[in-house]
């Protein structure tokens, strides 16, 4: 989070010395782009993983960043202006799905943190995380049936010497023709994906914030103390 304040100061020569983005990664991302349907890249709160902003805007692959409104307008002005720096753009609010509907249907990239809380009225649908259900996105099950797009994985493994390795793998899926159904299963998929990678390596994943505040069922059972059912 501190490196977001100092990322100003990061030129395309410097990003390629702090990040490693494998040429297979862009040709993932261009490939999937060359379906003319637009791409999904989701990816979560592990490692450094706002070096992915400049790393691929430096190599010409802008997104449209699907964000949560803050609490504080200030400090959102500040993280839009810095995490917009690299030809990407920021999006949130009433409007946002419009503007990254409209992204896909040009053939372009979307970004979206997937490890996130989200309530039902904003969207949210109860998923597994951990062997214990959690309230999460379905905005991507549902830009995918809307759009077609392909969805690409994208996570910032940290490295010894203090820089990171981006690596990219498409979350291929063929739609079953129930969209209900549908969207659980992608949003699954995707949670499914943060779970393994947080598994292998649980030091790299930033959390600051309770993940399972939220219960289907009044009994406490095995969630953590902190948590309450959910609309209680």
């Amino acid at each position: 989070m501190l490196g977001l304040f100092w990322s100003a100061r990061l030129t395309p020569a410097l990003t390629q010395q702090l990040v490693e983005l494998p040429d297979s990664c862009l040709r993932l991302i261009r490939d999937c782009q060359a379906r003319g349907k637009g791409v999904i890249v989701i990816t979560m709160h592990y490692g450094d993983w706002e070096l992915q902003g400049p790393a691929f805007g430096f190599r010409q692959i802008p997104m449209t960043v699907i964000a949560k409104r803050m609490r504080n307008p200030a400090l959102e002005r500040i993280f839009v202006k810095l995490r917009s720096r690299w030809g990407h753009r920021v999006v949130a609010g009433r409007f946002a799905m419009l503007h990254v509907l409209k992204t896909l249907k040009r053939g372009g990239c979307v970004a979206v943190l997937v490890d996130q809380h989200v309530g039902l009225r904003a969207g949210g649908t109860w998923c597994d995380f951990f062997g214990l259900p959690v309230l999460t996105n379905s905005t991507i099950g549902q830009l995918e049936l809307r759009s077609g797009a392909a969805i690409v994985t994208s996570i910032a493994h940290p490295l010894p010497d203090g820089k990171i390795r981006i690596d990219c793998q498409e979350l291929a899926y063929q739609p079953s023709g129930d969209a209900q159904a549908d969207i659980q299963m992608i949003s699954q998929r995707c949670l499914d994906f943060c779970e393994a990678v947080i598994r292998k390596n649980p030091d790299h994943w930033l959390w600051s914030y309770k993940r399972w505040r939220a219960r289907p069922h009044p009994e406490l059972g095995r969630f953590p103390a902190y948590s309450q059912q959910y609309g209680v």
